[in-house]
């Protein structure tokens, strides 16, 4: 997010663009355009060019215009404005969870979503995703629902089609400068450079820069600070009459000290599955609720401030890479997009959340992705259209977690002597003699060293009719292929002292001797833990489904078109590797949607309204659970839920110089079946990470000064409602993330087409909320 973003008030932030050329939204001549009126905007959600009121399902589109103007560069920024969208950011971009209608990855390695960059995935490796920064854009379209036929798997909820600028036919380029509060400061820019008639080079660089808004007072010392930069470089050549060749190569990296949290105060440290085995989710050496070191004040009363004994980083970059071929035949044309991504992931955390030295966690994480696409599709205006086409892809990808005790580690876990506790939840209290710690000092307590392999393969065909000039049926089908390998070596896990007499368990130090002692006691022998080396595992699994889409458009009058559309969606299942401490794998989930909408383009051109109502049914669900007493999660497959709502997207240009618009959405979700390990049943509870109401309105004038010179300015009111927090078995449940609303102001002057000077201010009423809720803090 941008630093101004949460706790800004006023107008604290000015930009500066000087421009030579400025890109514009795309547009298809259509006759002639009125003085006043909206541009039609082109999509390629179904993989060739149509106007955005001519395709049969729900998308949000934002042109080059409004994503300069509104300054979206990150996944957040395009949830804000996009209702039905909601957003739960983590402690840094690649942790943040995107919900569309409702359908949120609660457990399993893939998302839920898709993201697409000129046509390939960046969302098929998890932990790039979210973090790609969004720079030198034509065009953005969010596509609600599942996009199972066009886009293949792990696109139930929706996908983001994201397009690169376009390099012009002259020499041009832009600048763009900006200071924000904070002490942030952003320099972006980009140039065209023509080589011949139809070759051409484009290049563009950004670099952001925020001191950071949370401070750590702790020993460490620091703040959320950040740097994010990055450039791409795009070449396109027209090789003759009917080839051409397109190819980019993209860098970012994002480094960023303190996470962006503040404590809550619920759980005692970021051991929550270990507090929770000591008494039900509370610290029996400490109250609940209470910390015993850091700030006396927690979120929202302090939204500023950490005790942190150690430093904490997290780092990503990511280098990309697309390569696209297009061939006109005389009737149809042949499409070629392959490209490849690398992923790497650092972080240090400081994961007791206090400035005792207890717990650390290191993570890294890298990934591989590379696929390939040929689809071939029928050019022209025909009655028929048709798609036909094959996807491959691989993967690989190793991560490693390593989380430490430090010095201090028995003053968060240990067992009181002298206090009857009922640790196992059943009745009968036990009385130690001693103070025992629970988990050693200064030793590797977990650690896990997983390799991923995933192989991906689809076939896929579409086809449109029109049977009259207004009415059109359209029906399509991919069959989905996907094999997934893992193995973990050298892992530790903490387990019970009964466990370690497991042949194929191993206590990774010596057990002194007042552990030792606690062997023989069948009780404590189930809830001390230990860190032990387990055997290494390997395992391997398939996954195939058929998803399809039927529907039709009717077009009654001109301008205004109805369709319905019944469309299906899949997200593979996976393994985990647990010492045989859960199942090695759980099985895929699918999603069918009814829907039914209309799309417009009203009063000459001067307005349009979109809606869209829609039910889906949401079976096999994968979510993260755990079984009663145990210190590690697992993905499993609950029954089903049902979702249904309403969106609505409208812009309108009532006068000259005069544009308002906005959306709303509205979301009824139930979950059917889940009986959660501990027998509680959750039938008739809403989705976690689901926000019921969410919408945004905005009005935007610009008038002419003198001369050359517009003024202009923009009020825009965004909205996001409640939402529940991640389930925890047995009916118990952290605090939702609570509902928000903020107001942005923007205004400025400008030469068209030559400089833009801008002053923005973002929550100018200083709200006070979070943007995303963790497992004990929440992201601001």
């Amino acid at each position: 997010m941008k630093t101004v973003t949460q706790l800004a008030g006023g107008l604290a932030s000015f930009l500066l663009t000087s421009v030579s050329s400025m890109a514009v939204a795309q547009t298809i001549s259509d006759g002639e355009v009125a003085s006043v009126g909206l541009d039609r905007i082109v999509v390629t959600a179904q993989k060739r060019e149509e106007f955005l009121e001519d395709v049969p399902s729900s998308i949000k589109a934002f042109t080059a215009d409004e994503i300069d103007n509104l300054q979206i560069d990150t996944l957040t920024d395009i949830a804000l404005l996009s209702p039905s969208v909601s957003i739960n950011e983590g402690l840094s971009p690649i942790f943040t969870d995107i919900s569309i209608r409702g359908i949120a990855g609660l457990g399993g390695s893939q998302q839920t979503y898709g993201i697409y960059i000129d046509g390939f995935e960046i969302s098929a490796n998890s932990i790039a995703g979210a973090a790609v920064r969004f720079d030198d854009i034509e065009r953005i379209e969010v596509l609600r629902g599942p996009q199972g036929t066009t886009f293949g798997r792990n696109v139930i909820a929706g996908a983001f089609n994201i397009t690169t600028r376009d390099i012009g036919d002259e020499f041009s380029g832009y600048t763009e400068a900006k200071v924000e509060n904070f002490g942030g400061y952003g320099l972006r820019g980009g140039i065209d450079i023509p080589i011949k008639p139809g070759m051409a080079v484009r290049a563009s660089a950004f670099y952001d820069h925020s001191d950071g808004y949370i401070e750590n007072i702790g020993a460490a010392g620091g703040k959320n600070d950040s740097d994010t930069y990055g450039g791409r470089l795009k070449f396109v050549a027209d090789l003759n009459d009917r080839l051409s060749v397109n190819a980019t190569v993209t860098y970012d990296k994002h480094e960023q000290g303190l996470a962006n949290f503040i404590p809550d105060g619920d759980l005692d440290s970021g051991l929550d599955l270990l507090v929770d085995i000591v008494n039900d989710g509370n610290n029996p050496f400490f109250a609940p609720g209470s910390i015993p070191a850091g700030p006396s004040e927690l979120f929202p009363q302090q939204n500023d401030t950490v005790e942190l004994n150690s430093p904490t980083d997290f780092d990503t970059e990511n280098v990309l890479a697309i390569l696209r071929f297009d061939y006109a035949f005389d009737n149809m044309d042949l499409v070629w997009v392959s490209g490849y991504l690398d992923s790497q992931v650092n972080r240090a955390e400081d994961n007791d959340l206090s400035d005792l030295d207890a717990v650390a966690l290191v993570q890294n994480d890298s990934a591989e992705f590379a696929s390939t696409e040929i689809r071939l599709q029928s050019s022209g205006d025909a009655a028929l259209n048709w798609t036909v086409g094959a996807y491959g892809a691989i993967a690989d990808r190793l991560t490693t977690n390593s989380l430490s005790s430090g010095t201090e580690m028995d003053q968060f876990y240990r067992l009181p002597g002298g206090v009857p506790l009922d640790l196992l939840g059943n009745g009968l209290l036990i009385t130690l003699p001693n103070a025992v710690p629970l988990f050693p000092n200064t030793l590797e307590l977990f650690r896990d060293n997983l390799e991923t392999e995933e192989t991906a393969f689809a076939l896929f065909a579409e086809a449109e009719y029109d049977i009259t000039d207004n009415v059109s049926v359209f029906a399509g089908a991919r069959y989905n292929y996907d094999e997934i390998e893992q193995k973990t070596t050298g892992s530790v896990e903490l387990v019970t002292l009964g466990s370690l007499l497991d042949p194929d368990v191993t206590e990774t130090t010596p057990l002194p001797p007042e552990i030792l002692a606690l062997q023989s006691n069948v009780l404590l022998s189930q809830i001390t833990l230990w860190p032990a080396l387990l055997p290494d595992e390997q395992e391997e699994d398939s996954f195939e489904k058929v998803t399809w889409r039927v529907g039709a458009k009717w077009e009654p009058i001109p301008d205004i078109n109805l369709y319905g559309v019944i469309s299906t969606g899949y997200r593979p299942g996976g393994l985990q590797l647990t010492g045989g401490f859960a199942p090695p794998s759980f099985g895929p989930e699918e999603l069918i949607n009814y829907e039914i909408g209309m799309k417009s383009f009203l009063f000459d051109g001067k307005a349009s309204l979109n809606v869209a109502l829609f039910h889906m049914d949401w079976n096999e669900i994968q979510i993260n659970t755990r079984a009663p007493g145990a210190t590690f999660g697992f993905t499993d497959n609950i029954g089903e839920a049902q979702v249904q709502g309403i969106e609505i997207d409208f812009v309108a240009q009532p006068i000259d110089g005069l544009t308002v618009g906005g959306g709303m959405a509205y979301l009824d979700t139930e979950i059917e079946e889940f009986l959660d390990t501990q027998g509680f049943d959750r039938s008739g509870f809403p989705l976690p990470r689901t926000t019921e109401y969410s919408g945004n309105a905005y009005a935007e004038y610009t008038r002419p000064l003198t001369g050359t010179l517009e003024g202009f300015g923009r009020v825009m009111w965004v909205y996001n409602g409640e939402q529940p927090d991640t389930f925890i078995i047995g009916g118990e449940d952290g605090r939702p993330l609570e509902k928000w609303e903020r107001v942005d102001l923007r205004f400025g002057v400008t030469q068209p087409d030559n400089w833009r000077l801008e002053i923005y201010g973002e929550n100018i009423f200083d709200e006070i909320y979070a943007a995303g809720k963790t497992g004990n803090g929440y992201s601001i």
